[in-house]
């Protein structure tokens, strides 16, 4: 069962509450940041159920691709990454209607954080790039799963 509501902040009152029955593991949005790092280095093509604005929608995750280099601002040097692609089949779950096409970027080593990721919206696209970061135990690259 899933719970699904929506609250006014400025009259603090619910306006949207919906309950799903019999679903099965689900991700909403934000959490395919997530899952994608974790299966970076699958090999698979996933559907993944995805629960937005209260609907089980699906979406699919495309881990085949190889490992390739880019430049992001955070770092001098080109970073070895995995890039995924994916396909939101819903639109919605933020303001700006997420939906349709996106691909992304995952630091190829052990900590396979999330660099790059491009995707449409209602009114044209999105890049989130990351621009620095605070981890002094992490070295992009330096600790690599699949060095070939």
């Amino acid at each position: 069962q899933a719970i699904f509501s929506v609250k006014d902040l400025n009259t603090d009152r619910l306006t949207r509450f919906n309950i799903i029955e019999h679903v099965k593991p689900y991700l909403d949005g934000p959490s395919l940041f997530y899952f994608a790092r974790q299966n970076s280095q699958s090999g698979k093509v996933l559907t993944i159920p995805t629960l937005i604005d209260g609907k089980m929608q699906e979406t699919i995750l495309d881990f085949t691709g190889e490992a390739e280099y880019i430049k992001i601002d955070a770092l001098d040097y080109p970073v070895r990454a995995r890039k995924y692609t994916g396909i939101a089949k819903w639109t919605g779950g933020t303001s700006a209607g997420l939906g349709g096409n996106f691909n992304g970027w995952v630091c190829d080593d052990n900590f396979a954080v999330t660099l790059r990721a491009e995707m449409e919206v209602f009114l044209g696209s999105v890049v989130i790039e990351l621009e620095d970061f605070h981890r002094p135990d992490w070295i992009p690259n330096t600790l690599v799963n699949n060095d070939k």
